[in-house]
């Protein structure tokens, strides 16, 4: 946080104390956002999100081949793609 910023020396500083400032958040529809939301609202704020931020997931491994059957199917699953069907 900047040095300048409104918020720069409030310890200990709560959600609330942030509600009145511009947030960059994850995607809507991302859990960790609709929960943050919810409880704003519940605050009676509501977020002011300035920027959302996507997120992709991303694998490493040394050699997928190499993984334990677990994992592979776990891998083979994340990897399907969506169908848009609940």
């Amino acid at each position: 946080m900047p040095v300048e910023h409104a918020l720069t020396g409030l310890a200990p500083l709560t959600f609330n104390d942030t509600l009145s400032h511009a947030y960059v958040a994850l995607n809507a529809n991302s859990a960790v956002a609709v929960y943050l939301e919810a409880q704003a609202l519940q605050a009676g704020w509501s977020l002011q999100v300035r920027v959302r931020a996507q997120r992709t997931l991303r694998f490493c491994a040394r050699s997928f081949d190499g993984l334990p059957g677990s994992s592979r199917a776990l891998l083979d699953c994340l990897s399907l793609p969506l169908t848009g069907k609940a």
